[in-house]
């Protein structure tokens, strides 16, 4: 669905975790699972995803617009 592969995506986490100093996922066996730490950054996460969609929206119509 992301059209990245899994070694891709591991070293992508891996990176934001020893930015931020934080695990973001937990392993529980087979199951991988937000921490508490990647839920808080979550609601951020999808924050900054609403306003850049807006800002997409609204530039798109400008651009109709001229």
């Amino acid at each position: 669905a992301l059209n990245i592969s899994q070694p891709g995506l591991s070293h992508a986490i891996k990176t934001l975790e020893e930015e931020y100093g934080v695990l973001l996922f937990q392993k529980e066996g087979r199951n991988v699972n937000l921490s508490h730490y990647g839920k808080e950054l979550m609601t951020d996460v999808a924050d900054i995803l609403d306003i850049y969609l807006r800002m997409e929206e609204r530039t798109a119509g400008m651009r109709t617009e001229e």
